[in-house]
């Protein structure tokens, strides 16, 4: 679940998952991913971002991941039902053996109308390797405060490649 809020010129955005499986005796996938960010609008079109990211994959060699960075974001299309952005960061990625710069490229679409609601995140983060998740998701809106869907997470990295589809049920706290 993700939740986001805009008040004045500041957006905020806390974004949470956990992902376990037990097969046959053993556990088959671990991962926990956490996202705050915030937006601070220069003008209409413009806006300067922080944003820490936490990942933990129990099957990486290096499990435990974490960002902090700092850039610069673009709204390229805002309409009642259209929102695209693009994103640039700079900052420091920490691994459990390395500590070392990264740049962030982060493309966002979200189409809302008043029944469905759909979602397209994609990320890239660079270092010595690059890193991809691409987390889109499609939703059916019960009232103005429920919203079920479906929901598909793409990662990559040196080490794995991953796809998650799951069925959600979403809450807006507003």
């Amino acid at each position: 679940p993700s939740h986001d809020s805009e008040k004045d010129r500041v957006r905020q955005e806390y974004e949470f998952e956990h992902l376990y499986q037990h097969v046959t005796g053993k556990v088959g996938k671990n991962d926990f991913y956490g996202l705050a960010k915030a937006n601070y609008a220069l003008d209409r079109k413009n806006y300067v971002l922080g944003v820490v990211k936490y990942e933990y994959d129990h099957f990486l060699r290096n499990q435990h991941n974490a960002v902090a960075a700092v850039g610069y974001g673009h709204k390229l299309i805002r309409t009642d039902t259209l929102r695209v952005s693009n994103e640039v960061s700079a900052g420091v990625m920490r691994t459990d053996t390395d500590t070392k710069p990264v740049l962030r490229n982060s493309l966002w679409v979200r189409y809302d109308d008043k029944r469905y609601v759909f979602i397209n995140k994609m990320l890239v983060e660079y270092t010595d390797f690059a890193y991809v998740r691409n987390q889109t998701e499609l939703g059916y809106k019960v009232t103005n405060k429920v919203t079920v869907g479906l929901r598909h997470v793409y990662t990559r990295n040196t080490e794995r490649k991953s796809n998650v589809t799951s069925f959600n049920l979403g809450l807006t706290l507003q």
